[in-house]
């Protein structure tokens, strides 16, 4: 139920932003590990405005099922998390990123963002 829930949410966006997402609609994404399985995720998050009220929704978590986590494997899981919506061409969306060398690669034809948060986070872990 949730997941047609949103399908049918993001599809709506799509018809009712994709005009507007160069203004309007990005995408976080955020990769981790989880050291007891092996196995590495990848999180994704659309942000979008309607009304001048910020909305999120977070459309996918894909574990790598053991794939390497190279620019090539992150943007062929990301770009079937956006289909998995009906969503093929993901080039103009921009993404916000924890600058990790291989997203930026992955997201090397689009606008990426560095998040904030993260950077802060590395300033204080490595003073301390």
């Amino acid at each position: 139920m949730c997941s047609d829930v949103k399908r049918c949410v993001l599809r709506s966006l799509a018809e009712d932003c994709w005009s507007l997402r160069s203004e309007g609609l990005s995408a976080s994404i955020e990769m981790w590990r989880d050291n007891y399985v092996r196995r590495n995720f990848l999180g994704v998050t659309l942000h979008y405005m309607i009304d001048n009220k910020f909305n999120g929704i977070v459309i996918g978590m894909k574990s790598m099922d053991f794939e390497r986590t190279t620019s090539h494997d992150i943007i062929k899981r990301l770009q079937s998390v956006f289909q998995e919506f009906g969503v093929d061409n993901i080039e103009s969306i921009k993404f916000l990123t924890n600058r990790s060398k291989n997203i930026i690669k992955a997201l090397e034809n689009n606008l990426s963002l560095n998040c904030s948060s993260h950077l802060l986070s590395n300033v204080i872990e490595k003073s301390f």
